[in-house]
């Protein structure tokens, strides 16, 4: 009865396994799609003699890069959940670290971007602008993505809880 069980429960987390594939997978054809609408967009707007305004697809780019990247990992580690391996080992903590600290490029570049462009990004163009910020002194405002910073936050947490696994798996094998 209780290896029936065993198999039963395992089965359960394979099947979880595949669907959280194909979630991933959508997400990640969604998140490709954006990087290349935005690259087209910086692209066109960059050939264009009138609007040079390429640097504003930067971050909109890099977020769905951080996305797409951050999409594949997970892939990754539900392709281990269906073959029944462990995901107890340091290099898939290591990926979702990794996924986790282009999120926070991501959200800090957001951040300091737009504020920076918005006083710099016009100085080249017009004399107008320097003056203005001359006189009235350089204010800049912080824009912060909330969620983003939430799933950084979270994915953060779930590789921490990886790590934590793998270092307690090497215990148990060393043990054993």
């Amino acid at each position: 009865m209780e290896a029936a069980q065993i198999e039963n429960s395992r089965n359960a987390v394979r099947n979880f396994g595949k669907i959280l594939i194909v979630v991933f997978t959508v997400m990640a054809f969604f998140c490709a799609f954006n990087v290349l609408a935005y690259l087209f967009a910086a692209f066109k707007s960059s050939a264009s003699e009138e609007v040079q305004d390429w640097y504003l697809f930067v971050p909109g780019t890099l977020e769905w890069a951080a996305f797409l990247i951050a999409a594949l990992t997970c892939i990754s580690a539900a392709h281990k959940i269906t073959i029944g391996a462990s995901l107890f080992v340091p290099t898939v903590s290591k990926r979702l670290m990794g996924s986790t600290i282009f999120l926070w490029i991501y959200v800090l570049v957001n951040a300091f971007w737009f504020p920076l462009l918005q006083h710099f990004g016009t100085l080249i163009d017009c004399s107008e602008v320097a003056i203005s910020i001359a006189e009235n002194g350089f204010t800049a405002g912080i824009y912060f993505d909330i969620g983003t910073a939430f799933a950084a936050t979270i994915l953060m947490l779930v590789a921490s809880i990886i790590r934590y696994g793998s270092a307690l798996q090497e215990q148990a094998d060393e043990l054993f």
